[in-house]
């Protein structure tokens, strides 16, 4: 059985496992948050750096891209994988992807993607709203594990990959949007 794994933040540059295919689309009724914290590899128990996790909100969509694994092995390798890389993430959800705006009928179902709950029982990482000011400032000064490179580095990489065409030479991934915002890191 095929699996797909819906990237929606780093996930989308940086998927770290083998793919067979990448579908750039979106999911519907959820928005993409910095309300996670990560103490692991993108800061520390002391500064945890924030990371993006999503939010029900109905009527909205959160872009991102979708990976089809279908060899057995390249699947539990993925797993693996995923299971360190999104530890802090205490949800898995497997929803409707889409690829056509006006469509009504997904392209994909049982698209596998990992969320983190505002639920500090379950999600002591849960940081929460800020101000982009305070997102931003908070980037700059976060302490950062594993990554080796600063907050700031993996912040910009993210906007620069919602807000411009193209991410890794794939020009199908901008879709304009009302919301979006320059932020200054």
């Amino acid at each position: 059985m095929v699996m797909w794994v819906f990237g929606y933040g780093s996930l989308i540059w940086k998927a770290g496992f083998n793919f067979d295919e990448r579908v750039v689309g979106f999911i519907k009724d959820y928005r993409r948050v910095f309300y996670q914290g990560s103490t692991d590899h993108r800061g520390t128990p002391e500064f945890p750096g924030r990371t993006v996790t999503l939010e029900p909100a109905e009527g909205e969509v959160c872009w991102g891209a979708a990976y089809k694994i279908s060899k057995k092995e390249d699947q539990e390798i993925a797993l693996e994988h995923l299971e360190v890389r999104e530890k802090q993430y205490d949800k898995k959800a497997y929803l409707d992807f889409f690829t056509e705006p006006t469509a009504t009928t997904p392209a994909l179902s049982g698209v596998m993607v990992y969320i983190a709950s505002p639920d500090k029982k379950l999600n002591v990482n849960y940081l929460g709203p800020a101000s982009i000011e305070d997102i931003a400032k908070m980037q700059r000064q976060t302490c950062i594990g594993s990554c080796k490179r600063s907050e700031a580095d993996h912040f910009r990489e993210g906007a620069h990959c919602f807000m411009r065409p193209g991410t890794n030479g794939n020009d199908d991934f901008y879709r304009p949007s009302p919301n979006r915002a320059i932020v200054h890191v």
